[in-house]
């Protein structure tokens, strides 16, 4: 049976954790901690019973506070626990108690602290792991049950917000255990991926090919490949700290060429490797020059070219290389799914359709969701039935559902907006997407858009915003009116999205902030474009 426990928290933007509950430790006497958990953590009843137990008798019980973000470990002293009766959050009993930040908020558990002080790390070295099962079905419990806690690093490593401890003995195991959770990958995931990240990387129209793609293919002293002035860019911007998820919102290729999928693979290969990412952490979904429709036999892309080809001949060479990406064949519709928690334990769906499925003739460029494509992908993410609610949706698709140029042209073989446009905005709003993001006009923009009905499956108020991401890697030449290559950059937190769009400059030979805006949650918890884009 566990003694005590070990809290684990991360500062938010906007706040110092410890600091805040210092202040009200300081003038009340005592501060209410939330129970950030994760969405398969349940209350532990008995553990904390017991814990509980141990208060009434002692007076309180000796916890332990960890800073994920900065590896800093706390003693606290707990003496009081209010949980939940049922596994429904609850507000905090004494909202003034509480940091402002989220003393509104509801939480599962909340903890009543008098003191709080740092210690040092070696501090855990004096516990062994207990692991609670009533708490969480973790596969790996029994690597950690009855061992010496190694350091925080080991810790960390398990993607929870409580660990049980117990005193060390000598019996007990003593080494560091290097491990990755089994995830077993599938096209729609709902068991959760957990991240320490809390950023999102969206990569568009990267169009590998020999004549089309705007950087070296090859790493030389000349000119650096995308692939490693991307990672200095990312690194600049946070460090050593790889992005929770990877999206490439279509068109990896130029002509969808067998050899320009291996280009292709080859640098999602490498970003994994570089990254320390598994197949699991992106989302991939194609553009229409990915699916060959018509016979592209010169080097240059025709979307005049009439449909030839059957529709899995089409795909063939897509297929090819998403089975290479994920160890196993895409669905149908070529559409994926992911579940993330990220480090702050915000939860986030993201989905990826495939819009490039039109096969009448002359019809190869064109973009096409379909109804049925959409509600297969909800059902499977759990959104029909509400199954597994999270704080974010995001949809991702390659054609445009809304203009993004002034002016949309219009010929008898171009035209960008996906062709059911209005059925997928309505469709959107109405299973609680956030954002939809996509690429396809090589030129970064954002909006927000919402729809009022007289009769509608949603609340008129509800918002939808829209991110068109522009080209990470073609050449100039097909940059359109922005003129270069940009990638883009999604932050998240309780309040909102950061956008943040990171363009190519000639000046520094690399990549640089152009322009950033920010979607806050309005009072009905709708995101919207909010301020000034800077």
């Amino acid at each position: 049976m566990p003694t005590s426990m070990v809290l684990r928290f991360r500062d938010l933007a906007s706040a110092n954790t410890i600091f805040e509950h210092r202040k009200l430790i300081e003038e009340y006497g005592y501060a209410w901690w939330g129970w950030w958990h994760k969405p398969p953590e349940k209350i532990p009843r008995h553990t904390f019973a017991q814990f509980s137990e141990v208060i009434e008798s002692e007076g309180h019980l000796e916890i332990y506070l960890v800073d994920s973000g900065n590896e800093l470990l706390y003693k606290a002293t707990l003496n009081e626990i209010d949980i939940s009766p049922t596994e429904k959050r609850k507000k905090c009993p004494e909202p003034n108690k509480a940091p402002s930040y989220y003393s509104t908020q509801e939480y599962k558990a909340w903890f009543r602290l008098t003191s709080i002080e740092q210690v040092t790390n070696k501090d855990l070295r004096a516990w062994s792991y207990d692991e609670v099962t009533e708490f969480l079905e973790d596969p790996w419990s029994i690597a950690f049950q009855n061992k010496r806690i190694f350091s925080i690093q080991e810790m960390l490593r398990r993607h929870r917000t409580i660990y049980f401890i117990k005193p060390c003995e000598k019996q007990h195991k003593d080494y560091f255990l290097e491990f990755k959770p089994p995830i077993q990958p599938a096209n729609f995931m709902t068991e959760p991926i957990f991240s320490n990240s809390t950023y999102i990387l969206h990569l568009s129209d990267l169009h590998f090919s020999t004549r089309h793609h705007g950087f070296s293919l090859k790493t030389d002293e000349i000119q650096k490949s995308f692939l490693a002035l991307l990672i200095e860019d990312l690194r600049q911007e946070y460090k050593d700290v790889p992005p929770a998820a990877v999206i490439v919102s279509g068109d990896l290729t130029w002509q969808g060429k067998a050899e320009e999928f291996d280009l292709a693979y080859d640098f999602i290969r490498m970003l994994q490797s570089t990254l320390d990412l598994d197949s699991y952490h992106f989302v991939i979904i194609p553009g229409n020059h990915d699916i060959q429709w018509g016979k592209q036999d010169k080097s240059e892309y025709d979307r005049t070219k009439p449909v030839a080809r059957l529709q899995a001949q089409a795909e063939e060479n897509y297929k090819t290389f998403f089975k290479k990406c994920f160890g196993l064949p895409p669905t149908d519709f070529l559409s994926v799914g992911r579940r993330y928690v990220l480090g702050n334990y915000i939860s986030l769906d993201i989905v990826g359709l495939n819009s490039s499925r039109l096969e009448q003739r002359h019809f190869a460029g064109y973009g096409y969701v379909s109804s049925e494509q959409v509600q297969e992908a909800a059902r499977d993410m759990g959104w029909l039935n509400m199954q597994y609610p999270t704080k974010y949706r995001l949809l991702v698709l390659h054609h445009h559902v809304i203009p993004v140029t002034p002016k949309e042209e219009i010929t008898n073989y171009n035209y960008s907006l996906t062709l059911d446009a209005g059925q997928l905005i309505y469709e959107a709003l109405k299973l609680k997407i956030d954002l939809v993001a996509h690429g396809h006009m090589h030129q970064p923009f954002v909006s927000s858009i919402s729809r009022a009905t007289k009769v509608s499956d949603f609340s008129p108020s509800r918002t939808l915003t829209v991110h068109g991401a522009g080209s990470a890697s073609a050449k100039r030449e097909d940059l359109g009116a922005i003129g270069k290559n940009s990638y883009s950059i999604y932050d998240f937190d309780e309040e909102g999205i950061t956008i943040k769009i990171r363009s190519w400059s000639e000046n520094i030979e690399g990549f640089e902030k152009d322009w950033q805006c920010r979607l806050c949650r309005n009072s009905e918890g709708w995101l919207k474009l909010k301020g000034e884009v800077r």
